[in-house]
């Protein structure tokens, strides 16, 4: 169970979501939707860290707060003194006023050690700036989130070897990394190859969402990536293991190090110090895309939440086509649970392992500064009313016209 509360940052005004597996929001653009998005993200971040260290000091201080999410995020001017944020999961709750610079902070009964480490991904919706700037590695950016994903569309694009190539979708089209060049490149269904820079807007867009978050949602995890400040993290939580931890007294800590005589705190070691998931920000999938790259794009990314990891996914979209989508895999879902003896039926229609559960989502609009679920209960559908009020408003206009 994750908790979110937000109070008048930005457009912002009152915001209470209980977060789940899956995670929409929609809503017209300047409403806030991307705020949200921001504001959990540093919220998941800040639990990570405070669950490496052990400690909350240092991180809900007003001083961190305005470099790592206003700074880093790009919300510098939405804080007036009444903004306020909190955030509670199974491991911790926290808070804090800007009004009074001050934190709220507890560890949940049981929960403190429950931690699994997680790949936080943010993805900008400026993320064709990598395709549409050739030399974008060579400009000085600020240290903001645009310049966190280009660093890590790096990571992605070195990882996949020279001149392996990646089918992107059902688009009929690869991409590919020529490292000795530093370039990337685009084949097309003809085999003609182009660069990236010279492709359609579209794929400028979609090439970088697809191959980071193939990068993030497997072949990070087969990597051992450990730095000097993760085994200063791991020391300093061996440390926490024996001082605050029922089993602490199975540590021993000797000049040589620390040996751990407790399957049990082995296993939590383990679940510290190794990925063990990525949960995704995605900021507007749909980019540049026609409304069937879209539905091609949801289907492939449940199928990714429904690997063999428990990755989670958080997205913020004006497009009625992802959450229409969306909704073709929650019916698939419905059908499965209900009669699962149609699974290869239905798997047949939507296209392998991409049904989603009703209750692994959750599903919110946004107007006028708060938000509210758009899920219909009864139908166990993202409500298709509320999906349907500009399409209806359109059609209302037409038919005013051919009545006259």
């Amino acid at each position: 169970m994750k908790h979110l509360t937000i109070r008048n940052i930005g457009a912002l005004v009152n915001v209470n979501i209980t977060l789940s597996k899956i995670n929409l929001i929609i809503g017209p653009q300047s409403t806030g939707k991307s705020c949200i998005l921001k504001i959990a993200s540093f919220c998941a971040w800040l639990e990570k860290s405070i669950s490496l260290n052990q400690n909350v000091r240092n991180f809900l201080t007003r001083e961190f707060v305005d470099a790592h999410l206003l700074a880093f995020h790009n919300l510098q001017g939405y804080i007036n003194e009444d903004s306020f944020f909190e955030y509670e999961t199974d491991i911790m709750k926290f808070s804090f006023s800007f009004k009074e610079n001050e934190h709220q902070f507890n560890w949940k009964d049981n929960g403190r050690w429950d931690y699994k480490r997680n790949k936080i991904a943010y993805i900008v919706a400026e993320r064709n700036v990598l395709s549409v700037i050739p030399n974008w590695f060579e400009i000085d950016f600020p240290n903001n989130s645009i310049r966190y994903f280009m660093k890590e569309w790096q990571n992605a694009r070195n990882n996949n070897g020279e001149n392996k190539q990646i089918p992107i979708l059902n688009t009929g089209i690869d991409y590919k990394y020529d490292k000795e060049k530093g370039a990337d490149r685009v084949i097309l269904s003809n085999g003609k190859e182009l660069s990236l820079l010279n492709a359609s807007s579209g794929l400028q867009s979609l090439v970088p969402l697809f191959v980071f978050i193939d990068y993030i949602s497997k072949d990070i995890f087969k990597l051992d990536i450990q730095s000097i400040k993760d085994q200063d993290a791991k020391a300093n939580l061996l440390y926490q293991l024996k001082e605050n931890h029922p089993s602490g007294e199975f540590i021993s800590i000797n000049n040589h190090g620390v040996s751990i005589a407790s399957d049990d705190l082995n296993y939590i070691v383990e679940n510290f110090t190794k990925y063990n998931h990525s949960d995704i920000y995605l900021e507007e999938p749909e980019e540049n895309l026609f409304p069937e790259t879209q539905r091609d794009l949801v289907n492939w990314l449940a199928e990714i939440v429904n690997g063999e990891r428990n990755h989670s996914l958080f997205i913020a979209t004006h497009s009625p086509y992802i959450m229409s989508a969306f909704n073709n895999l929650i019916q698939a879902g419905d059908i499965m649970e209900e009669s699962p003896e149609r699974t290869n039926e239905v798997e047949k229609i939507i296209g392998g392992h991409r049904a989603i559960r009703y209750d692994d989502i959750a599903a919110f609009a946004i107007a006028d500064g708060s938000v509210h679920s758009i899920k219909d209960d009864e139908l166990r559908l993202i409500s298709p009313s509320e999906l349907d009020t500009v399409s209806d408003d359109i059609a209302n206009v037409f038919n005013q016209l051919i009545a006259l």
